[in-house]
């Protein structure tokens, strides 16, 4: 009898091996499975990045243009200011033949004014056309900035990362490419019309999107292009068709399926300057921002040392100084200066992408598209 119950054990262990075999198995795939809902998730993230960078790219190009163009103009109405000095003989120039201008020749002193006149008026013209290239960047940058652009440029680009893809085998990545598993799926871009840093803050309300301005005629509402200096967002969907490790196993037959992600992104200020000539040091150059220039040389200066003819970007001498307000604001820190003279003192925002909670977005349901 000992002998006979000697192999019953066996179908236990059998059965035990078989099901220890199919939890090793369901376990690797879920891993597997987790393993590329992080990969469409990361994708997801870096998508809605890159098209949301698009915007604040150009938001940054924009600004940048606009601050060369405003050089550019407070230096041409401070060398007409100059040539209109000379002309008048006002300041320290003197007209050598005699104390009113007959427009002849320059005189070979260095303060002779026509001399002065025909120095400034060569800056001036050098002024003038930088202006006009600064003016083209400016309209170039602005230009894209329309949510109809935006959006087919949107599109484009990740048809571009679908593209010029990544592949798992891809042993020289395509830094312009994304993965080639993926499907990328533009759900929809907006205008952020609260929240995070509105542009009507960030120049003090010196552009208000929401106001009745008026462009050739036509008063501008919420449905036309003054939205285009408006924070955006974005949702992007991406999907990857995961094929399981082992098709069957034994009895097991496992389908694909999908791994899903979803992101959005949206513009923000990370960064404001206040750059203050003659005053904001540039710590890689080692002098200061917009110094001031002076286009005779050697310098003509009056009695009191004063230059009538260089070209001044202000540099008041500002300090933080407490102000008391009415009820509730009370007393708070402000800066404060004595301005006697005119001054270029630009505030400048600089833009970057950051990650957006895509069910804040209200950009309707999202759509995924799997291949």
């Amino acid at each position: 009898m000992k002998h006979a119950s000697r192999g019953q054990v066996f179908p236990l262990w059998i059965v035990a091996v078989l099901t220890s075999f199919t939890l090793s198995f369901l376990a690797i795939d879920y891993g597997n499975s987790v393993r590329y809902q992080i990969r469409a998730q990361n994708a997801a993230d870096a998508a809605a990045q890159a098209v949301m960078s698009l915007q604040s790219q150009r938001f940054n190009e924009t600004a940048m243009a606009l601050y060369n163009a405003n050089v550019e103009e407070f230096r041409i109405r401070s060398l007409l200011h100059g040539m209109m000095l000379s002309l008048s003989g006002v300041g320290a120039c003197t007209w050598s033949g005699g104390s009113y201008p007959h427009y002849n020749a320059p005189g070979t002193a260095s303060t002779d004014c026509m001399k002065t006149f025909d120095t400034l008026l060569q800056n001036y013209d050098a002024a003038s056309n930088r202006y006009t290239t600064d003016v083209a960047r400016l309209n170039d940058a602005s230009a894209s900035l329309g949510t109809t652009t935006w959006e087919s440029d949107a599109s484009s680009l990740l048809t571009t990362l679908a593209t010029h893809c990544n592949g798992d085998t891809t042993t020289a990545p395509n830094t312009t490419g994304g993965d080639c598993r993926v499907k990328y799926t533009l759900n929809g871009i907006g205008n952020r019309r609260s929240g995070i840093i509105q542009v009507a803050n960030d120049i003090y309300n010196v552009f208000m999107p929401d106001a009745p301005y008026i462009i050739q005629g036509t008063p501008l509402n919420a449905q036309n292009e003054n939205t285009a200096l408006d924070p955006g967002f974005v949702d992007i969907t991406t999907c990857i068709t995961v094929p399981p490790i082992i098709p069957s196993f034994g009895f097991l037959h496992l389908p694909s399926y999908h791994a899903i992600g979803r992101a959005g992104a949206t513009a923000t200020a990370a960064e404001s300057d206040w750059f203050m000539p003659e005053m904001l040091t540039d710590g890689v150059r080692g002098t200061y921002f917009q110094p001031s220039e002076e286009y005779v040389n050697p310098a003509i200066t009056d009695a009191s040392g004063n230059n009538w003819y260089d070209v001044n970007y202000g540099g008041s001498n500002w300090t933080i100084t407490p102000v008391t307000y009415p009820p509730p604001t009370g007393t708070v820190s402000r800066y404060v200066t004595n301005v006697q003279q005119n001054e270029f003192s630009p505030m400048l925002a600089w833009w970057t992408a950051i990650p957006y909670d895509p069910s804040q977005i209200d950009a309707g349901s999202p759509t995924v598209s799997c291949p």
